[in-house]
C-alpha cells in the first residue's frame, strides 16, 4: 500500500454523512498524483456510486438489508443482470474483518464505541489495522529456475497465442498481467483484429470474457461462426458469406453447412467465449467486477475489451482532453490486468482510436509511428504490446500493421494481413500469397 494516512482519509470521506465531504472525495479522487490499491478503489467507488443513486451515505444499517435481498434472489448467472450490483455491495460489505473494521470506524466516528470517540481516533483505528487487513501478502517468490526450465521443458510459446503466425513467432504469446493494445482509425479492422483472436484462443480451449462497446452480442456470435466454417475440418474452403448469414438467405448446401455442422460444432465446443455487451458510460473497474465474478464460476484465461476509447473515466482518472482521458484509462488497465484474481493476473487485449490527424500522417508515411499513434507517452510505459493497422487505398484488402512497442523483444517491425472480409478471418499476407496455411488454426 502507497499511502495508508491518505487511503483511510478517502475512506472516511467517502463513507461520510455529510453530502459535501462526499462531493470533495470525488473531486479529490480525479486529483491524486498516484492510483489507489485496487481494492480500496473498488471500495470507495462503491461508496460514491451508492452516494450517487440514494444521495445517502452508505452505512453499517444497510449491510443486512443488501444480505437479505441478496438470499431472496435466484442463484447468479449473469453479471450484467440487474442484480448484479446489490450482489457485489453484499459481497464487499461482509468482507471478513475488513467490513467490521469499516462498521467499526464509522461507528467511533458518529457515536463512539468503548473510549474512542470522534474523528481521530476513528482514523487511528483505519492507520492501525488497515495495511494488514486490507492487503495480505498473497504473492510468492520468484523462482527463475523453475520458470526457465519449465520454458524449456515445453519448448513452445507459454503466452497465449493469437493465430496470427507473426506476432506469435514475434512475442511467444501474451502472458498473463500483459496489456495488449491495437489501435487504428475508425473502421481499419479492430474489432475484426480482436474476434478472430478470441476465436483462436477458443479453438485453442482457453476461456475468455469479450466486452463490447459497439457491437451487439449475435452480430459478434454471428462473425465468428462464419469464421469458423472456414476450419479445415469442415472440408469447405468456400465456407458461408456472412451477408448470407446475416440476411438469412442461405441456400443447398450453405445451409446444411452452417445450421447443421458449423453452428452445432461451435456451440459443443467446451472452451467458453463469453460475449457481454459494455454498457453506456462503463467503467474499466465496473467491468473488472463482472469478469471477477465470472472467474469466480469459472477460471477466466484472458480479456479483450473492445474498446478502450469508448468507456467512461474510471475513479482516481484525470480531466483533460481525449488523448489524456485514454492515458488514464491505459494506466488503470495494465493495474487491473495485473491484480486480476488476487494478483494472478491475466492476458488483456484491447484496442484504441487513432486521431484523425495521426491517421492522415500515417496515409502519407505508409505507416504509424509511436508518438503519432499513441498520443501520449502512457502507452508506451504501460501497454506491453502496442500495435497499429492501416488500410492503404491503394491495395485493398491489404492491412498494413506495426510493432511499436514490444516489452521483452523487438519492436518497430512492420508486417501485413490480407483481410477477408466476407469469411470474418485475417491471415499473414505472405503465407496467404503461397497457400491456404495461413487460415489454419495456429494452437
Amino acid at each position: 500500500m502507497k499511502d495508508v494516512a491518505l487511503e483511510t482519509v478517502l475512506i472516511r470521506a467517502a463513507l461520510s454523512p455529510d453530502a459535501s465531504t462526499r462531493a470533495a472525495c470525488r473531486t479529490a479522487l480525479q486529483k491524486l498524483p498516484v492510483p489507489l490499491d485496487v481494492k480500496v478503489g473498488r471500495l470507495i467507488s462503491m461508496a460514491l456510486e451508492h452516494d450517487l443513486v440514494t444521495g445517502a451515505p452508505l452505512g453499517p444499517d444497510q449491510s443486512g438489508v443488501y444480505e437479505s435481498i441478496v438470499r431472496s434472489l435466484p442463484p447468479l448467472v449473469d453479471p450484467s443482470a440487474p442484480t448484479w450490483v446489490i450482489h457485489q455491495m453484499s459481497k464487499r460489505l461482509s468482507e471478513e474483518q475488513f467490513s467490521a473494521l469499516l462498521m467499526d470506524a464509522l461507528q467511533v466516528l458518529k457515536v463512539g464505541k468503548g473510549d474512542r470517540r470522534g474523528l481521530g481516533d476513528a482514523v487511528a483505528l483505519l492507520k492501525t489495522n488497515l495495511p494488514t487487513q486490507l492487503l495480505p501478502d498473497t504473492y510468492e517468490e520468484v523462482d527463475l529456475l523453475a520458470d526457465y526450465l519449465n520454458r524449456e521443458a515445453r519448448g513452445t510459446a507459454t503466452g497465449m497465442l493469437t493465430g496470427i503466425s507473426y506476432i506469435d513467432d514475434l512475442t511467444d504469446g501474451q502472458e498473463e498481467g500483459a496489456l495488449w493494445v491495437i489501435a487504428a482509425y475508425t473502421g481499419e479492422g479492430k474489432s475484426q483484429m480482436l474476434q478472430n483472436i478470441a476465436y483462436h484462443r477458443r479453438l485453442a480451449g482457453l476461456n475468455g470474457l469479450f466486452f463490447s462497446t459497439e457491437q451487439t452480442i449475435i452480430q459478434i456470435k454471428r462473425r465468428l461462426v462464419v469464421r469458423h466454417a472456414m476450419h479445415p475440418k469442415f472440408g469447405a474452403s468456400h465456407g458461408v458469406l456472412y451477408s448470407d448469414v446475416r440476411r438469412g438467405r442461405l441456400t443447398g448446401n450453405d445451409r446444411e453447412l452452417y445450421l447443421g455442422r458449423v453452428l452445432p460444432d461451435w456451440e459443443s465446443m467446451p472452451a467458453q467465449l463469453e460475449i457481454r455487451p459494455a454498457p453506456a458510460r462503463s467503467s474499466l473497474s465496473e467491468l473488472f467486477d463482472r469478469a471477477e465474478e465470472f472467474n469466480s464460476q469459472q477460471k477466466l484465461d484472458y480479456i479483450v475489451i473492445d474498446y478502450l476509447s469508448q468507456l467512461a473515466q474510471g475513479t482516481g482518472s484525470g480531466r483533460g482532453n481525449d488523448w489524456e482521458i485514454l492515458a488514464a484509462l491505459v494506466v488503470e488497465a495494465k493495474q487491473l490486468a495485473l491484480n486480476f484474481d488476487g494478483g494472478r493476473g491475466i492476458p488483456l487485449l484491447t484496442a484504441a482510436q487513432t486521431n484523425a490527424s495521426s491517421y492522415v500522417q500515417a496515409l502519407k508515411d505508409g505507416k504509424y509511428f509511436i508518438r503519432t499513434a499513441a498520443g501520449s507517452s502512457e502507452f508506451e510505459k504501460s501497454a506491453d504490446f502496442f500495435m497499429t493497422m492501416l488500410r492503404m487505398p491503394d491495395e485493398p484488402g491489404v492491412i498494413k500493421c506495426g510493432v511499436l512497442k514490444n516489452r521483452d523483444d523487438e519492436s518497430d517491425k512492420q508486417f501485413e494481413l490480407v483481410e477477408d472480409y466476407a469469411h470474418c478471418r485475417l491471415g499473414d499476407r505472405d503465407r496467404a500469397d503461397r497457400d491456404d496455411d495461413t487460415w489454419r488454426v495456429n494452437i
